[in-house]
């Protein structure tokens, strides 16, 4: 099945289509068949799109068996977040300096900026926010004391602020920990939204390999309360 193809089934049941226009995809798309396979294509017209449980019908016939429950479960915390396809927010870049690793770390913040990515799992008096994404890129320097030669720009903190997420000139993620400040991590995983899913603990794979132990006092991190008025001195605004 082809990603896009999975996207619109993944929205579809989390309600971000309507029945009438899915149902149309379903019905006059002349080429689905052949990218989603004729089992499934053929699931897909058979169902009952007038029925009320339509959408709980959908989800017992993909779910497990053509789309995974993990990917339903992504699809839903983007939206429960505020996540929308194409989200890009205004960010005030005029005193930013233009460097590669500032870019990356932008090009997230547009899309993800500001945004809590809650726990799936539900907790009787409180929620676990897994990835909350700051508002504004900032800077850490000396990360030659982890033993790694570059500077690195956070975009976001994790499991409730215990853990910050970084990104490089080349676009590779890292975490370092928040807590003690002692380890940094790169991820090794495939992509942006496959590390997203491990720090959601929706994927049981571990891709985060350990490069380096801060030896020095803690006083060069950069912590998520703190680096937005970090960033301000820094630039002299």
């Amino acid at each position: 099945m082809e990603e896009s193809d999975k996207n619109r089934i993944l929205n579809f049941l989390i309600g971000n289509e309507s029945i009438r226009d899915f149902e149309s995809w379903v019905y006059y798309d002349a080429n689905l068949e052949s990218r989603v396979g004729g089992e499934l294509y053929f699931e897909l017209i058979e169902i009952n799109y007038k029925h009320k449980n339509i959408l709980d019908n959908l989800r017992e016939v993909v779910l497990g068996n053509y789309i995974t429950q993990n990917d339903f479960e992504y699809k839903r915390v983007l939206k429960d977040s505020g996540w929308h396809q194409n989200r890009r927010i205004e960010l005030n870049l005029s005193k930013v300096p233009n460097t590669p690793e500032i870019e990356n770390a932008v090009k997230i913040i547009e899309e993800f900026g500001g945004l809590k990515f809650i726990s799936p799992e539900k907790r009787e008096n409180w929620s676990l926010t897994l990835v909350e994404f700051l508002d504004v890129p900032c800077r850490i320097q000396n990360m030659t004391e982890y033993g790694l030669n570059k500077n690195l720009v956070c975009f976001a903190t994790a499991h409730n602020d215990h853990i910050d997420l970084f990104v490089d000139e080349n676009n590779k993620f890292y975490q370092l920990d928040n807590v003690v400040s002692e380890h940094l991590y790169e991820y090794k995983g495939l992509d942006f939204e496959h590390m997203m899913r491990q720090l959601l603990q929706l994927d049981e794979e571990d891709n985060f390999e350990k490069l380096g132990k801060l030896n020095k006092p803690i006083a060069n991190t950069v912590n998520s309360k703190q680096g937005k008025s970090w960033f301000k001195k820094l630039l002299g605004i």
